[in-house]
């Protein structure tokens, strides 16, 4: 029996997301139905300031940073979520809506699959943002530590959402692939049938994050907004060609990946081929931009039934890609979430407050098919008041 004495159709959920591309948190408030659809949500996105920004990515790089640190960090950004959580229920649309529960993914500081021969698949992962600060800050349950469970299980911990994009956007007769375009992109192959088990979910390669970076080097954004820059070039083959020669092209789906294989020394190594052959700013950012729709759709059109992908994530706002996409995935329709009545910016923010009443009602979440793990388990521990 669950300890909130509400049916689902009357919870309101906090769902909390931060990726690997480390620009905010995501927040949504979210109500679902009876079948776990998606009833109503009101979202909302706090950046990070600059100077936490810089420590989540210096303790993500950097493996010799003091433990006090790592500890310091994960409370401070427990207290930040609080914080973002707050200034969303002081806006007009949330005031004085009663709320139930979180959902908190945290951030994701290390994430590496470790395979043993005799124990078969085993990862080991970290995602900090302290449950117990934004627990009692906050004064409501909060169900984190999603990954965890499906590695005790033998799984890889990853992907986590591709059970949400089944009761977000599985269409009886319609195989969909669902295409989120984060710091990493992945996507989840919906089947026509809604069978669960016939699921399929990887990730493909970089989305955002080698873009982001040349970006900054090259040009002092933050990022290719709108994928402007990358539309004044032109791919060029030779880079492309480099780029096919990363080791993650080599290993079997599904996968996770993680910074850990596009960190700023792959950026390195782009622009040192860059110089070498004299490829100009704007078409090294439209090559990386090709580079990432290619990943996905090498992966995608591996499902030769799928009549439409969905896009959503921050890399959907990208213009460049969006055409690339369109025009690598043949006979195929492409198109944010936003025709399936669901913001793309905020797909992974209710994904996490769907997974915390999955744990709240005793329903597995994980995907023994896509994650590795030997049986399906709850995900997520509960932090109560």
């Amino acid at each position: 029996m669950s300890f909130i004495d509400k049916p689902l159709e009357k919870r309101r959920t906090i769902g909390i997301m931060s990726g690997t591309s480390l620009d905010g948190a995501d927040i949504s408030i979210a109500r679902f139905g009876r079948d776990y659809r998606l009833a109503e949500s009101i979202n909302y996105y706090v950046p990070f300031p600059r100077k936490l920004k810089t420590r989540l990515l210096n303790i993500a790089c950097d493996d010799s940073l003091p433990k006090q640190e790592l500890l310091e960090l994960d409370s401070e950004l427990g207290v930040f979520y609080s914080n973002a959580v707050r200034k969303l229920l002081d806006t007009d649309r949330a005031r004085g809506i009663p709320v139930d529960l979180v959902g908190c993914h945290g951030q994701t500081i290390y994430h590496s699959e470790i395979r043993k021969r005799r124990s078969g698949i085993r990862a080991l992962t970290l995602q900090i943002g302290s449950a117990e600060v934004l627990s009692q800050r906050l004064d409501l349950p909060v169900v984190s530590d999603f990954r965890s469970a499906d590695i005790a299980a033998g799984g890889r911990g990853a992907p986590l959402t591709p059970i949400t994009h089944h009761y977000l956007f599985n269409q009886p007769g319609e195989a969909r692939v669902i295409v989120n375009i984060g710091g990493i992109s992945n996507l989840t192959y919906l089947p026509a049938s809604c069978n669960i088990d016939e699921i399929v979910s990887t990730d493909c390669g970089p989305g955002n994050m080698l873009l982001d970076e040349a970006c900054r080097q090259l040009f002092g954004g933050e990022f290719d907004r709108s994928g402007r820059l990358a539309s004044e070039g032109k791919v060029d083959r030779g880079l492309l060609d480099y780029l096919k020669e990363m080791e993650f092209l080599r290993k079997r789906m599904p996968m996770s990946l993680g910074r850990e294989q596009f960190g700023s020394d792959v950026v390195d190594g782009v622009f040192r081929f860059s110089n070498r052959h004299r490829i100009d700013a704007e078409s090294v950012l439209a090559t990386l931009s090709w580079f990432t729709a290619y990943c996905i759709t090498r992966v995608a059109m591996k499902f030769t039934d799928i009549t439409q992908a969905l896009v959503c994530g921050g890399g959907c706002h990208n213009l460049s890609i969006m055409d690339m996409l369109a025009e690598l995935f043949e006979g195929v329709a492409v198109a944010d979430t936003n025709v399936a009545g669901i913001d793309p910016d905020f797909v992974e923010s209710i994904s996490f407050a769907l997974l915390a009443n999955l744990a709240l009602d005793h329903i597995t979440a994980n995907l023994p098919n896509v994650t590795g793990a030997n049986r399906k388990v709850i995900l997520g521990k509960i932090t109560l008041i």
